[in-house]
């Protein structure tokens, strides 16, 4: 099967909880550290706790690109491990347009391929 399919599938058995599961064990399912997935962790996050950005800054190395939307974060500070680890961290304020999020990404990408 196709990756494009398969990933599109996978969306598709995407089911909410109202039971929350540890984190690590939901981002063990993503790939083993040792081996990078071909394909890509997207975070939106509003005030995470410290546990939280240590556990995503651990598990970026499994996935090709690593994205954070940082949700009208009281402390920006936040994105410092996560952008040490890799990840591309974008702050959505109040107003931001889901299209100016994505192509701040882009442009976050952008930079951190260039250097």
């Amino acid at each position: 099967m196709e990756n494009t399919t398969r990933f599109l599938e996978s969306l598709a058995t995407v089911a909410l909880s109202s039971v929350p599961a540890p984190m690590d064990a939901i981002l063990a399912s993503g790939g083993g550290q040792s081996s990078r997935t071909p394909g890509s962790m997207f975070a939106i996050i509003s005030d995470p706790d410290t546990e939280l950005v240590e556990t995503l800054a651990r598990r970026r190395s499994s996935y090709e690109l690593a994205v954070a939307f940082l949700v009208m974060p009281e402390d920006v500070s936040v994105s410092l491990p996560l952008n040490t680890a890799g990840w591309t961290c974008v702050v959505v304020r109040e107003g931001d347009t889901a299209e100016a999020a994505w192509l701040a990404v882009v442009e976050g990408e952008g930079a951190r391929r260039a250097s």
